[in-house]
């Protein structure tokens, strides 16, 4: 079925880019969020930060943006490579060559056409 095994590719895919980012995407996204969320909050609050709780809570949202935004990509990106990964094997699949074969020593006046697909099932088309 096309439909099962692209919506398979899709579910394995994402659980790849879950696991993927968690070992090599959660601490980088972290980092950059939290300084872009340092930046942010020097603007916003001046240079010396200290230690009032609105800068912190800034950096704090910034870098769950971070990872957010750096976990979204690697679902998406691995759950649409899964995708592509099940269509290919779908097509794959659907190999449609057939195996032609023109058997001529059934009657004297008619030859018969046997056509076998994929050794599934042999059709007798009977030709005039």
């Amino acid at each position: 079925m096309r439909g099962r095994n692209e919506k398979r590719g899709f579910v394995i895919g994402s659980i790849a880019g879950v696991g993927v980012f968690a070992i090599v995407g959660f601490l980088p996204s972290a980092f950059v969020g939290g300084m872009l969320g340092l930046k942010a909050a020097t603007y916003l609050f001046g240079a010396p930060l200290g230690t009032a709780v609105p800068p912190r809570l800034v950096t704090g949202l910034f870098m769950l943006l971070g990872v957010s935004v750096a976990g979204t990509v690697f679902t998406v990106s691995g759950g649409t490579i899964g995708w592509l990964a099940g269509h290919a094997l779908y097509l794959a699949g659907r190999n449609k060559s057939y195996h032609i074969t023109i058997d001529r020593g059934c009657k004297r006046d008619m030859g018969v056409l046997a056509i076998q697909r994929r050794e599934e099932a042999v059709v007798y088309i009977y030709t005039e």
